[in-house]
């Protein structure tokens, strides 16, 4: 898949390296916790993952979805990876959204607290590559012993490998 971008005086071309919009469930993931599909608040097609699919979520609870198989880093110039999220957690409960290049070792992209709509969530990591040749997803909601809510809310989660190209006739 490839979208074009323009942009001034050059072309912008997004190739996307992996997607996942949980239609086919949990295939491609590790499920620790008891996710699940949540068939309201996606945002795209009919199903979303959530660490709480049966209602609010419980107290010291670790849950983890965490991609099986490490995704292609050959030819990087630009890596980005974006999903669209919401969630409803109480004060002393997170979600966190962490990568890994070798599926053992994870460095935290991003973390959320409080209360969200679904919306568009998206990072450069570049600067994390380096020489790595695979690259690992994890969502992680973790809790305190204190209040419950809803819980986080993750659909269509997409890589891509943004590259720069000079359009023709500049």
């Amino acid at each position: 898949f490839l979208d074009t971008i323009p942009a001034a005086n050059s072309i912008m071309n997004n190739r996307l390296l992996f997607y996942e919009n949980f239609e086919a469930g949990f295939s491609k993931w590790t499920n620790v916790g008891g996710w699940g599909l949540a068939s309201h608040n996606h945002y795209s097609s009919s199903s979303a993952a959530t660490e709480s699919p049966a209602g609010n979520y419980n107290n010291n609870l670790n849950a983890s979805l965490t991609l099986r198989n490490g995704i292609s880093l050959s030819n990087i110039k630009d890596l980005r990876v974006s999903y669209w999220c919401s969630y409803k957690l109480e004060k002393g409960d997170y979600a966190y959204f962490d990568i890994s290049f070798n599926g053992v070792s994870w460095q935290n992209i991003a973390s959320y607290t409080g209360i969200s709509k679904m919306a568009l969530r998206e990072h450069n990591i570049m600067s994390y590559v380096g020489s790595n040749k695979q690259l690992y997803l994890r969502f992680r909601v973790v809790t305190n012993s204190s209040g419950t809510n809803d819980g986080f809310i993750v659909d269509d989660i997409k890589v891509t490998n943004l590259e720069k190209r000079i359009a023709s006739g500049n």
